[in-house]
């Protein structure tokens, strides 16, 4: 196994174990951005603090098999993987959706591709730092490490957003904690 294919997922579930917090004013409304308003959430759509699509947060296992079936390859018994849509869903220790993991934290790639989801407020792959700041404002954290690599963290939100050379590559979404 590619070693380098697997570290952005290890380093996305180490982000899970940031602390966070809760702050409603910034979340994503249940009304989609072209007014039609929703109950339930649209095949690639990204509530944070709920989930992507038909996968919710706090969902078992066969839940989410039963929702959009078997994943392509899963890593550890915790990580199932959605390589075809270029997303990966993460299981806590209990077995229920604890996050989403969406693109290619490596940077770019057939995943940043495959992936068709977009917040409620339009942020998906390809969006700039400055539309997501326009979207959720100011993060709570930014890391700028070497590469062209820029990482917003709304601990808040429970949302990670990843750049690279200006362009969205890579989302982790959570339950924000309290």
């Amino acid at each position: 196994m590619n070693n380098f294919r697997l570290l952005p997922v290890l380093l996305s579930i180490l982000m899970l174990s940031l602390p966070t917090g809760c702050d409603s004013s910034k979340n994503d409304s249940r009304d989609r951005a072209d007014g039609q308003g929703s109950a339930e959430r649209a095949e690639h759509d990204i509530v944070l603090g709920e989930g992507y699509g038909p996968v919710s947060f706090g969902m078992s296992k066969s839940d989410v098999i039963a929702a959009v079936g078997k994943p392509q390859r899963e890593l550890g018994g915790r990580v199932m993987e959605y390589l075809d849509h270029g997303y990966a869903v993460v299981l806590d220790r209990g077995g229920r959706v604890e996050a989403i993991l969406c693109g290619d934290g490596s940077g770019g790639g057939i995943l940043v591709e495959r992936f068709r989801g977009r917040t409620l407020k339009d942020i998906g792959m390809g969006s700039t730092p400055e539309a997501v700041v326009q979207a959720y404002g100011q993060p709570d954290k930014r890391k700028a490490p070497a590469g062209g690599h820029i990482t917003l963290l709304y601990d808040t939100l429970g949302a990670t957003f990843s750049f690279k050379d200006g362009r969205l590559v890579h989302m982790t979404f959570r339950v924000p904690r309290e």
